[in-house]
């Protein structure tokens, strides 16, 4: 986040270049490996439009996992010019295909879909998790190997 420290930046947007903003193209986005859908079948994702990302987020308290995981792939999946590659009239048949790649493209699709900040943040929290989760199972181990002392 920048401040008005008295200094004009270089570049400030006018008016001017607004359509030029608008018209571009400017999400992130890679391919994700679905071996279960082709040996070498790759899936390009894209990072989501803010309306798709601020829907998705404001129906999650409606949705379930599953529902929400769908909205990810059917609004972050598209083919090579960029244009949606599945629609709500794939989700049945992608039902019946392997859980592991549609999973793998959902998490591909939040990950380009959240600030990197957010990201490293919640990275943290999982790890920070990860550590405590292991520190409380220690003592419980040490338990466990004295109970089995004492039988022994």
């Amino acid at each position: 986040m920048g401040s008005d420290n008295g200094h004009k930046p270089r570049n400030v947007l006018g008016k001017d270049g607004l359509s030029g903003i608008l018209s571009l193209k400017d999400f992130r986005s890679e391919y994700v490996h679905c071996p279960e859908w082709g040996e070498d079948l790759h899936v390009r994702v894209r990072e989501l439009t803010a309306y798709d990302r601020l829907r998705i987020m404001s129906m999650e308290n409606g949705l379930s996992d599953y529902e929400e995981m769908m909205e990810l792939v059917i609004c972050g999946c598209i083919d090579e010019v960029g244009e949606p590659l599945f629609s709500r009239e794939d989700i049945e048949k992608l039902n019946k295909r392997s859980y592991a790649p549609v999973r793998r493209l959902r998490t591909a699709i939040f990950r380009l879909s959240v600030d990197p900040e957010v990201l490293a943040i919640l990275d943290r929290k999982v790890a920070e998790a990860a550590r405590d989760a292991e520190q409380k199972l220690e003592p419980a181990a040490e338990d466990d190997e004295l109970a089995t002392a004492k039988k022994g």
